[in-house]
């Protein structure tokens, strides 16, 4: 298994911390830490880098804005209501979130203005705010899941916490009545098409009823972390990305994998396409 690089975390102050959101059903994006711990191989996020950590791995820095929940409750008092997303380039429930309590607090500043919000992980830390987030006016909870293997986190996703209790996490949140989601994305030709009956199976055991699937960006510098990986750890994959990424095979595969998950969805489960 990969080693993760060594973290480096700096406390910095924002300005501002709601900020305008490029996603269509969405106003606004808040993002309490800058970087992520998870050190996800694939993550487009990582373009995040280039402003101030230039050459630094992607999962070895986190800035942590420590005034989030100070500034959020002043931009939240003089902007227009909208929707928020809890987080566009950062997990908000990353391992140092246990630590600094900042998503927790961003959260009851939210609830108290009554702003809409959508929080997406891949963190059962998120456990911890099952009260506050059941206050929240008209809120969804999602949870990333791109693959089913453990394996297969440990080498991708090695911050992010296990499969098996984030599918436990949004069971727990269907459970007393929170609207849940999934997002299938992106989606890792090799890993995310191998169990697709099962996923959709184990998703509606937990209680979900609607899934987000996107397909993998690699126009943010993710494109060579993957392919390292892939060949150290997946050889027999090496084939399958270079057709797909590099000989530009992949709109046709997208397509038949969207035909195959479209299957085997049936009723169960809503899909929502972003390819």
């Amino acid at each position: 298994m990969p080693e993760n690089p060594v973290l480096k975390v700096k406390e910095l102050s924002a300005k501002t911390i709601l900020s305008p959101c490029g996603l269509p059903e969405f106003e606004y994006s808040v993002n309490p830490y800058t970087g992520c711990s998870n050190g996800c191989k694939y993550c487009y996020a990582r373009f995040m880098g280039k402003y101030s950590h230039q050459g630094e791995p992607w999962g070895s820095f986190v800035d942590v804005k420590t005034n989030s929940p100070e500034v959020l409750r002043k931009d939240l008092s003089k902007n227009k209501p909208g929707r928020i997303f809890l987080s566009s380039v950062t997990d908000c429930y990353q391992p140092l979130e246990a630590k600094y309590q900042l998503t927790r607090k961003v959260l009851e500043a939210i609830k108290d203005f009554q702003y809409p919000v959508s929080i997406l992980t891949k963190s059962s830390l998120a456990q911890r705010d099952l009260k506050i987030i059941s206050g929240v006016k008209n809120c969804n909870f999602g949870m990333t899941i791109c693959f089913l293997d453990e394996r297969d986190r440990r080498v991708l996703e090695p911050g992010a916490s296990p499969i098996k209790e984030r599918l436990e996490t949004l069971k727990l949140f269907s459970e007393i009545g929170i609207k849940t989601y999934a997002m299938l994305g992106p989606i890792m030709p090799g890993f995310s098409d191998r169990d697709i009956p099962l996923l959709f199976r184990q998703l509606s055991e937990a209680g979900v009823r609607d899934l987000i699937v996107d397909r993998l960006n690699i126009k943010c510098g993710n494109l060579q972390p993957i392919l390292k990986t892939v060949k150290e750890y997946y050889p027999e994959l090496v084939p399958l990305y270079q057709n797909l990424f590099q000989r530009g095979e992949d709109k046709a595969y997208y397509q038949n994998l969207k035909k195959e998950i479209e299957k085997a969805a049936k009723e169960n489960i809503s899909i929502d396409f972003c390819f």
